[in-house]
This record gives structure tokens, sequence and C-alpha cells, in this order.
């Protein structure tokens, strides 16, 4: 059986694994020749909106409706790691270039920057006048630089150690439903 709710991401993990998530409240990793359940991770008490695999393909991190972000092994099936810090929906999730570290964007208009080695929050990326939901987020290839994009038709580029805004993207005619820098590095598209 597979998800009861509607899936909002879908990663590989290798070519023939592919996780989901879903409004189901759970995270899926499938066989992708078989179309067969591999394991299902249970933990959240919400949606779950998006998943990042790390570089080594041991384990993920999830944010959901329930303002948590989550560490699984993809394993064992386990959490290994809860944090907290968001004050609504997490809609999105990125590793960091390193992979030692992972963002979240939440409906609170706030994007964090959490030490998965620390166990800890190490930035926020907020301002007053941000009120809008975050809705996709990506790092430049350095990880200098954080960019986010808005419902309020906005990109931002955040310096992740200061954690300032260094630009705002304006210029789009609706929501900004996505953003994704080039492989190079060269480009950023939304």
């Amino acid at each position: 059986t597979g998800h009861t709710g509607y899936v909002s991401c879908c990663r590989f993990v290798y070519d023939r694994q592919l996780l989901t998530c879903s409004g189901d409240k759970t995270c899926i990793l499938w066989d992708v020749e078989t179309g067969k359940v591999v394991r299902q991770f249970v933990g959240h008490t919400g949606d779950v909106m998006s998943l990042a695999v790390s570089r080594d393909k041991s384990s993920f991190v999830t944010g959901a409706c329930d303002a948590l972000a989550k560490v699984w092994d993809i394993r064992t099936g386990k959490v290994s790691q809860t944090y907290h810090g968001h004050d609504a929906d997490i809609n999105v999730v990125q590793f960091f270039p390193s992979g030692e570290c992972f963002a979240t964007g939440s409906d609170d208009a706030r994007t964090m920057l959490f030490d998965l080695r620390a166990d800890r929050l190490l930035a926020t990326y907020s301002h007053k006048q941000i009120v809008s939901s975050v809705t996709s987020l990506d790092f430049s290839l350095s990880g200098r630089l954080l960019f986010t994009a808005y419902d309020d038709f906005n990109v931002i580029a955040w310096d992740t150690l200061r954690a300032d805004r260094v630009s705002l993207l304006p210029g789009h005619e609706n929501r900004v439903s996505c953003l994704q820098l080039s492989p190079d590095g060269s480009a950023l598209c939304t």
C-alpha cells in the first residue's frame, strides 16, 4: 500500500529508490522497479510538505505542518533528530552544500539554518517587513548565499554567515513557488 493523502514532494535516493512525503503525515521509500514500499517513515503529526536527501544517502530531512523538521535514518526508518523553532507550517527543507547543516522555510515568514553536528539552530533569516510564507529556497555553491522565495512575489538573497539581506529580487507578477540555482552556480531560476 502507498500513501493515503496527496504526495507533496519526491526525491530520488538512488536510481532505483525514491522517497516521497505526503499529506498523510508519512514518508515512504519506494523500490522504483517493483513499485513496492521498502520502508515507511512515521513520526510527524501534520502533513509532510518537503524532504531533502543527504549527500551520503544515509539520511533525509523533512519539514511538516506540525512546524517540525525531522532527520531520518533511511536504513532504520527512525527519527534521529527533531528540530523546533518555527511557529507555522514548514514548506521547504534543503541541505547546505557541505551536508552538515540544513535550512527550513515556513509560513511564519522565517527561514532557519540548523547544524546537524551541534544539534541546534545556527541562524534565523527574517525581517519585520517580510510577512509572507517562504515557498522555496536554495544555497549558492559555496553556501555563502541563501536564496528564499516568498508568497509576496519576491526572492531574497541572504548572507548565511551574517543573516543579513543582501539583495531583493523583485519583478514576479505572482507568488514564487519554486527556485533553484544552476549546477554550476551561474544562474538562478524562479
